[in-house]
């Protein structure tokens, strides 16, 4: 299976979930739903596993050596629908950036008659209204995000998560946004990491704070996370609606 290849040459190459995570640019979570097989990378990102750990992909697909005909033509049917799929999805690539470079063109144009027009006060930044040149400096707490600073599911030793601690309270990954995110939805930005103070974290306008938001700002086409706070584990709180669950282990009812 791919999942347990996977788990197998992580500790075998000295990776830890988090450390592979960095390498891969993705979160500590996506490693962990890859080796507990409730997802699996796609194509590329496959690619990038097997240049990683120093091996053919056919190694990342093929739990035992390859022994007879029947089990290579069946890694050669797997690697060429994961070529099909490299090819599809370069080709939806160019078709994207060719949308996104429209979008921003005119997101410059609209920006610069909102300026003209005196109405530059605020932006329509990914869907909520920010200030231009606001200084997070002055409103918000600067956190730093320890990479040992971890939560583990009291269920399941293996299921952990990265702690993010805003105004003294902590915060692991619950969810993504599931539809359009409005200023209706998003508060105040309340923290940004000290570090990479593209990172920021805002309140909801939704309830109180068992949960926040997380953005990364001058992304292209990104999406806000959301946060859900540690003390409410196991308890049966309301969930916004925009808010789309994860499917991980310490969330589960």
């Amino acid at each position: 299976m791919l999942n347990e290849k996977l788990k197998q040459l992580r500790k075998e190459k000295g990776y830890t979930q988090e450390s592979l995570a960095i390498e891969l640019n993705v979160v500590r979570q996506t490693v962990s739903q890859w080796e507990k097989g409730r997802s699996v990378p796609d194509a590329e990102m496959l690619q990038r596993i097997a240049e990683v750990f120093e091996v053919d992909v056919s190694q990342l697909l093929s739990a035992n050596p390859l022994t007879n005909t029947e089990q290579r033509d069946e890694l050669a049917i797997q690697l060429a629908k994961i070529n099909e799929q490299l090819a599809i999805k370069n080709r939806r690539s160019k078709r994207i950036w060719k949308t996104v470079l429209v979008i921003v063109i005119a997101a410059l144009v609209i920006k610069g008659v909102a300026t003209a027009v005196g109405l530059g006060t605020y932006l329509d930044n990914s869907g909520f209204p920010t200030k231009i040149n606001y200084d997070i400096t002055e409103h918000s707490q600067a956190i730093t995000i320890p990479e040992d600073a971890v939560f583990v599911n009291p269920d399941d030793k293996e299921d952990t998560y990265q702690i993010v601690t805003v105004n003294n309270r902590d915060y692991i990954l619950f969810g993504t946004q599931s539809r359009t995110i409005t200023g209706k939805m998003i508060g105040d930005c309340i923290a940004y990491n000290a570090e990479d103070n593209n990172q920021r974290y805002y309140s909801l306008v939704y309830g109180n704070d068992d949960y926040i938001a997380e953005y990364y700002v001058n992304g292209m086409m990104e999406q806000f996370n959301f946060l859900r706070a540690v003390d409410t584990v196991g308890q049966d709180i309301a969930c916004p609606d925009f808010v789309d669950p994860l499917d991980y282990g310490v969330w589960k009812k």
